[in-house]
């Protein structure tokens, strides 16, 4: 390493979350792993940092093992240096500390049985960052890790500050950190070599023979799976050219790790880092008016041309994604729980099965479904039930330390809002109620599968979708995964012997935060918001001139007041093989002669020996009025049946019908079943009283790095009977729901 070169630091991270379609695995392999590891066996002279996550690493492991053994060969001639980091990249601040340890010590130990050194560096996922990390950090053995420049503006560091490395501290626990400058994530790989190559040149001679580091952290998936970046790169030959632009150049620019360059050189000085992540995490993080309000005052203080002003401009808390989408906050609250639930029981499960049950827990903290923002993330149905499905896992497993013969019953503030949910867990499923929310279940776990068939997330407005109706939107028809054309390796290497210079001068690509891209036309007409959230048992009242498309266009009006109103529930005891749980409201229900007053009572018995519920509901007019309505029970299950998917669909009066992510209107219900064959779960509602049915899917508009697009998030049912209660008068019906393997 010579003083006066400038070195670049160049980290590469690549990741696919817990629950990713296969076909995406192995489509980012052929356009993206592969070719970047066949570029730096090419070039051995380059030094890198890379970072594979868990679920990356263990498909690598089942699919391309000789990938792993190419990998430790580069890490063994010192070309390649590998971060630990969280095993299955959970967002760390949220977790237990027992968990954040755990989760890094199962990186580190596999970096050295299979690399053959000790990891000193980590990946921080998300970047997101809060000023107690250092502890379990240092304590873990990681000696530092890499953070966006925004990170060091809040703590009040310049921009020509940010070239080399700084020590903070928790506790007296120091750990270092980079920072990663934006004006590199902004130039590569989106911009022509010779803009690059132009900007090196600028720092290295700004650093007048000073040591200067400058890095670059960033996806590896930027370099082919992203939008526009496969044919530039790999067929055209933009990525070899740059690589040769490093190698040309080694006279005063060279490629270092950043371990290395914290063995040869002090740090800049100390530094006290707020909560924070990337700049347009924070912005997600916001309510949607927030973070358009945000975006417009950017653009604003831009166009003043006042770029220092920028630095004191950021977002919310990342932990405000578990306000902003209480879907998101319940699998985090139940995360914790199944947590809990491992350490009471460990000493009885011995180590090798609490092992196993921390290993589907730690899946389970993947953090992919824990928020949203330009990545599908939380909106993405089999990503988030992912989460719940190992979750539910290690639940089981813990229970096998203690069989339960009969369930538990909890009342506590589950997600932390101030209100008390009862909880019921026993032996073949929990059924979280929510009596504050319409008495209605917003978690059922069933462990068989397992699977949590309240898994589902509301329609709300994004910040993002007033772009579908304000700006012109490109269509881009989504690609078939199985049809991605094959890398000529041959071309890309005469790229060497050949000049790009001409041809890559047009090469200057837009980053998925400038790219305005939809999957189909016509998504602004699905622009519709949820009052509530899609729980089970959720009662409404409707008028008779009501129809189905006015409900799914949410442009109708309940004639109740009882969906998402507070019920009083009481455990009224276990029967022979039943727990009963009784909830009851005395709210009104609009009626031409004004408001008539009404009891809602519903009876939850929740079967101790098999998978069923059995809900009966009493309507009682209390009212001088007489009362003529449509009675209904809206349930929303998330049975993973979007795009169509041939293994999912519904089953009405015995007939197989049509997909779950499919609509319609049937009369004279008497059972309706949900299946899907792939994940080997049905759920079937039979009404006492036959019923008349609608249905239709939930489905949401968001974005993701490929653009906009539809995202089915559950299947609706509605099944509703006609009332007619004079005053006193009361109507009964009893609905039962049993779950099983198809």
């Amino acid at each position: 390493m010579v003083a006066n070169r400038l070195a670049f630091g160049w980290v590469l991270h690549q990741h696919q979350p817990v629950g990713n379609f296969p076909w995406v695995f192995a489509q980012v392999y052929k356009v993206c792993y592969e070719p970047l590891l066949e570029a730096f066996e090419r070039h051995p002279a380059l030094r890198v940092t890379l970072h594979y996550t868990g679920p990356l690493l263990d498909w690598l492991i089942a699919e391309h093992p000789d990938y792993i053994t190419r990998l430790a060969a580069l890490a063994q001639r010192g070309q390649i240096e590998i971060l630990t980091g969280g095993y299955y990249e959970p967002i760390l601040t949220i977790l237990p500390e027992s968990d954040q340890y755990g989760q890094i010590t199962k990186m580190s130990t596999f970096i050295r049985q299979r690399f053959g050194y000790e990891p000193s560096g980590m990946w921080l996922a998300e970047r997101v960052w809060e000023p107690q990390l250092p502890t379990p950090m240092a304590r873990a053995g990681v000696r530092y890790t890499v953070l966006d420049d925004t990170h060091f503006f809040m703590a009040g560091l310049r921009s020509d500050q940010l070239y080399g490395y700084y020590m903070t501290e928790d506790q007296g626990h120091p750990v270092a950190v980079f920072p990663n400058p934006q004006v590199m994530r902004e130039l590569i790989p989106w911009k022509p070599v010779r803009r690059i190559e132009a900007e090196f040149r600028r720092l290295y001679e700004e650093a007048q023979g000073s040591p200067r580091l400058v890095v670059l952290a960033d996806d590896g998936e930027k370099f082919g799976s992203w939008p526009n970046t496969y044919d530039p790169l790999w067929r055209q030959g933009v990525f070899e050219h740059f690589l040769n632009m490093l190698e040309k150049n080694q006279e005063w620019l060279e490629t270092v790790q950043l371990g290395e360059w914290m063995r040869r050189y002090p740090p800049l000085g100390r530094t006290y880092i707020p909560a924070a992540s990337y700049a347009e995490m924070m912005e997600w993080a916001l309510p949607a008016g927030e973070a358009r309000v945000l975006e417009e005052t950017r653009h604003q203080v831009q166009a003043h041309d006042l770029p220092g002003a920028l630095h004191f401009m950021h977002g919310g808390n990342w932990r405000n994604f578990a306000a902003k989408y209480p879907e998101a906050n319940n699998a985090h609250k139940k995360m914790l729980r199944v947590h809990e639930r491992i350490h009471q029981v460990a000493p009885l499960l011995g180590p090798t099965r609490t092992q196993e049950a921390f290993d589907y827990l730690w899946k389970g903290q993947c953090n992919c479904g824990y928020w949203h923002g330009v990545f599908g993330g939380l909106y993405l149905a089999d990503i988030r039930s992912a989460i719940y499905q190992n979750l539910v896992h290690a639940e089981a497993i813990a229970d096998g330390a203690q069989p339960i013969v009969e369930p538990s019953i909890t009342l506590t503030d589950f997600d932390c809002d101030g209100n008390e949910e009862l909880l019921v867990e026993g032996p073949q499923m929990d059924v979280y109620i929510a009596p504050h929310d319409g008495g209605s279940i917003f978690e059922w776990d069933w462990k068989t599968v397992p699977f949590n068939l309240v898994d589902t997330l509301a329609r709300r407005e994004e910040a993002y979708h007033h772009k579908l109706i304000d700006n012109q939107i490109q269509i881009v028809p989504p690609v078939d995964p199985l049809a991605i054309p094959l890398i000529d390796r041959v071309d890309v290497v005469k790229a060497e012997e050949t000049a790009l210079d001409a041809e890559e001068e047009s090469h200057e690509s837009q980053s998925i935060h400038e790219l305005l891209l939809a999957k189909e036309a016509g998504l602004e007409r699905l622009l519709q918001y949820d009052d509530l959230r899609r729980t089970a048992l959720r009662e409404r009242f409707f008028a008779a001139s009501t129809t189905l498309e006015q409900v799914i266009a949410g442009a109708y009006q309940d004639q109740g007041d009882f969906a998402g109103a507070p019920f009083i529930e009481q455990v009224e005891g276990v029967g022979v093989g039943m727990l009963v749980v009784g909830l009851w409201r005395d709210g009104t229900v609009r009626t031409p002669q004004g408001p008539a007053t009404l009891r809602l009572r519903k009876a939850i018995a929740i079967a101790t020996d098999t998978s069923e519920l059995r809900v009966t509901y009493t309507l009682h007019n209390t009212s001088p009025i007489r009362i003529v309505t449509r009675f209904a029970v809206e349930g929303n299950w998330g049975l993973l049946g979007g795009g169509g998917n041939p293994a999912a669909w519904y089953t009405v009066n015995g007939e197989r019908l049509a997909a779950l992510d499919m609509s319609g209107t049937h009369t004279h219900v008497h059972t309706v079943a949900l299946t899907n064959a792939g994940v080997g779960i049905q759920l079937q509602l039979a009404p006492g009283v036959p019923a008349d049915l609608w249905r239709y899917p939930v489905e949401t508009v968001s974005n993701s790095e490929a653009g906009f697009e539809r995202s089915y998030q559950c299947s609706c049912t509605l099944l509703h009977w006609p009332v007619d209660l004079l005053p006193g008068d009361r109507w009964s019906v009893t609905l039962r729901l049993a779950l099983s393997q198809p």
